[in-house]
């Protein structure tokens, strides 16, 4: 019987994702960047960041490519923290 190779270690994925690897959803829709995230709300910037140094809003999930790196959520975290909330803004 042959010796089958060892399952990716979370460990390593960790690692991985230390060097600054990501990785994102197939579907471009399924991310929200700050000013997406802003209209959806109808707030200003100033508002976002303010509730994200609060805490009343879930940190960025993502960073999208650029320079600067942009931050984004997945819709999903976006949905689950507006019904959580009650979709209030």
């Amino acid at each position: 019987m042959e010796p089958t190779a060892p399952a990716a270690s979370p460990r390593k994925r960790l690692h991985a994702r230390s060097r600054g690897e990501r990785l994102l959803p197939r579907d471009p829709s399924a991310l929200l960047s700050g000013p997406d995230v802003e209209q959806l709300l109808g707030i200003a910037r100033v508002t976002l960041w303010r509730w994200l140094k609060d805490g009343h809003f879930p940190p960025p999930d993502r960073l999208l490519p650029g320079r600067p790196p942009r931050r984004a959520w997945l819709r999903r975290t976006y949905e689950t923290w507006s019904a959580n909330r009650g979709g209030q803004a």
